[in-house]
């Protein structure tokens, strides 16, 4: 951005991905307090959310001072338990419906799947932000390469990644609003809290007994996990903010910076700190990704085609050719433009929608 956008568009590109991974970190706090609230019930609702909220900024900031290398072990454990948790929320609503009856439900009391529309535009900027938001880490990339000591295969490791949650995303967006329709919650994990798996049995006052040990353990585990797998997610992008907060102040003199651990230190205590206090205020999940994405649409729709418009100039006014090695389909000025004006009015339209929402 600072060679091809100069300083203006270097500070503006700053401002969006600070702005970007502090809504990560906001969302990440957020679900672990509301997850753990909902699930292990203390003094009473606000008062157990502002408790998990403190108790889980004493566990991720100190955390959010170790280097990726540090975190490899957690990293890769928590990462089995995600596909694991992915499967039980995919696989455990369709059996309900499959094996499931109206004498023997598998969810609380409901018989069978709720149904949704294929399509609901009307809802539609609501979804776009917080699809950006949910598949953007390119802020993360040139850390998380930075580990890697393979270097060649870093473009098939990304872009499996890119598959993998894709078809994660699609599978559990479809499946989970097909089946809980309505009374789904913002944070989807908690329709497993009254998972019974079609066994035990609601005594007179509405009590559910007799449950089997194993639709117990699968309800624990899909509503705390995604609580405990963001302690492992904070962490990283507090990683990834704070390094970046410390580029674009010290560009200048960023091997030096870099090498000064109170300086970097200082720097993820103001990636890592920030959010938690903003968890205490605001806890809606949905309101924060909504507002989040829009920053994401910015990094994902925006600057890419400014920087080859911009790149593609300054090599034709230097008669240099613009033709690269890595162009790949799409890669034209037409194609650049498009994308941008599309960026652009998303944002511009999402935004207009989510304030007067909320107005």
């Amino acid at each position: 951005c600072h060679i091809f956008l100069n300083d203006t568009g270097l500070r503006i590109y700053g401002l969006f991905v600070a702005l970007d991974c502090y809504g990560f970190l906001w969302a990440y706090a957020s679900v672990f307090a509301s997850a753990m609230a909902h699930s292990f019930p203390v003094l009473g609702v606000d008062s157990d959310y502002h408790l998990y909220v403190a108790g889980f900024a004493l566990i991720v900031v100190p955390m959010s001072f170790l280097e990726l290398s540090e975190q490899a072990a957690t990293q890769v454990i928590l990462s089995g338990c995600r596909i694991l948790a992915i499967a039980l929320m995919v696989a455990t609503p369709l059996a309900a419906v499959v094996f499931g009856s109206e004498g023997a439900p598998h969810f609380d009391r409901q018989a069978g799947s709720q149904g949704a529309p294929l399509i609901d535009a009307a809802n539609s900027y609501k979804m776009i932000p917080i699809v950006a938001y949910s598949v953007l880490f390119h802020q993360a990339v040139p850390g998380l390469a930075d580990e890697m000591t393979d270097k060649r295969s870093i473009g098939r490791i990304f872009g499996l990644t890119f598959a993998l949650c894709a078809v994660a995303y699609i599978l559990i967006g479809v499946v989970v609003s097909w089946y809980f329709g309505d009374l789904v919650h913002a944070s989807s994990n908690l329709n497993w809290a009254g998972y019974h798996g079609g066994t035990g049995s609601y005594t007179e006052d509405g009590t559910l007994v007799g449950v089997a040990w194993w639709a117990r353990m699968i309800s624990s585990f899909v509503v705390v996990f995604p609580a405990i797998d963001v302690l492992s997610g904070y962490p990283i992008n507090a990683y990834v903010l704070g390094n970046s907060l410390l580029g674009f102040v010290h560009r200048g003199d960023i091997d030096r910076a870099q090498g000064d651990r109170t300086l970097t230190a200082m720097y993820r205590g103001i990636a890592s700190v920030p959010p938690i206090v903003g968890a205490l205020f605001v806890r809606d999940l949905g309101t924060i990704t909504d507002f989040s994405g829009l920053t994401g649409l910015a990094i994902a729709f925006c600057f890419p085609p400014l920087l080859f418009l911009a790149s593609e100039r300054k090599l034709r006014e230097h008669g240099l050719p613009s033709r690269t090695y890595y162009e790949r389909f799409g890669s034209s000025s037409g194609g650049a433009w498009a994308i941008l004006v599309f960026g652009l009015l998303t944002i511009v339209i999402c935004a207009s929608f989510l304030i007067l929402n909320c107005s």
